[in-house]
């Protein structure tokens, strides 16, 4: 019987997912690719939940077991496409049902090596954990505030000096998946205290605005870190947030870390209990690292693509470790 390596992801991805199964199949492995969003209408599974049993039909034609799945790699998991037409109550009831059949399917696979599992993945998304846990290991954070209290953000922003960015706790998504709308790291300007009233449907994240001679994504695998960094070219052009799409005026370099702050990235993300984070750190003018956030499922593939770091590698090796 084949032992498979399930690697979850979506129809719209390439590079990093193509690198990874390449490396797996180096290392004698049998990747398959489940693209989540063509579930339930090209990829049809069967579970049996009191026998612990599930089988996925794959639209190759193929079906596999779940005694036939040696491990999980968990890159993304996105909403299903449905035909435009579909009228809308029916299309969010199917949503519903496909996310909660998908999630069934993966409890069932929950005593399989996984890179991460769902259920770690979702407690370490929460910013207010990470901050603390960060803090507690020594690392720098900006001063945050978390609320929905106008009065409260005011005070901050003064107490700031008016150096304030905002962003979201979360990305607003739909079920499980990706998010079909994003609010980058945005600066909070004197004319946005007047417009704080929809603070009243959802809190904020509000952080004082760190000064930054560059900043670093470093990738983390299985206590290994990885490390691509873009230059603040000046002043006013330097990005807020480099994952906006105006942000493309620098590139990546490779980046370095003191021993000290990779030692205390390492013991983060051993708190949190993670195998896989890409983690955002900002170098200021004056020599200090501070600590923004790590997304467990965040992007590395322009730091293998640009910088030749072999991102890949290490996760099939991580993924081949666990199965043996």
């Amino acid at each position: 019987m084949s032992t498979y390596v399930l690697c979850l992801t979506h129809s719209g991805d390439y590079f990093t997912i193509d690198r990874v199964m390449e490396a797996l199949d180096r290392y004698g492995k049998r990747p398959v690719r489940i693209d989540t969003d063509r579930f339930p209408t090209s990829l049809r599974i069967a579970l049996q939940p009191e026998l612990g049993a599930s089988r996925i039909f794959l639209p190759d034609g193929r079906v596999i077991n779940a005694g036939q799945i040696g491990a999980v790699w968990l890159r993304k998991i996105f909403p299903p496409k449905f035909d435009e037409d579909l009228e809308p109550k029916f299309r969010d009831g199917c949503m519903r049902e496909s996310a909660e059949a998908f999630r069934g399917m993966l409890d069932l696979l929950a005593s399989k090596p996984w890179i991460d599992p769902l259920r770690t993945i979702e407690r370490c998304e929460s910013k207010a954990e990470q901050l603390r846990l960060a803090k507690s290991v020594g690392l720098s954070v900006p001063p945050t505030l978390i609320s929905n209290d106008q009065d409260e953000v005011r005070a901050f922003y003064e107490a700031q000096g008016g150096a304030v960015v905002t962003k979201m706790l979360t990305p607003l998504t739909v079920s499980m998946g990706k998010p079909d709308m994003f609010v980058y790291t945005s600066p909070v300007s004197p004319q946005d205290l007047d417009h704080l009233d929809d603070l009243r449907f959802s809190p904020m994240v509000f952080q004082k605005r760190i000064p930054k001679a560059y900043e670093l994504r470093a990738i983390y695998v299985d206590g290994e870190l990885f490390l691509g960094k873009i230059e603040a070219t000046s002043a006013d052009k330097a990005p807020i947030d480099w994952r906006h799409p105006n942000a493309h005026q620098s590139s990546w370099q490779r980046g370095e870390l003191p021993e000290d702050v990779k030692r205390k990235l390492i013991a983060l993300m051993d708190g949190l209990g993670l195998v896989f984070g890409a983690l955002d750190i900002i170098k200021t003018p004056d020599n200090d690292y501070v600590f923004l956030e790590v997304n467990p499922r965040g992007e590395w593939g322009m730091l293998e693509m640009q910088l030749d770091l072999a991102i890949s590698d290490a996760i099939a090796r991580a993924i081949t470790k666990r199965m043996t």
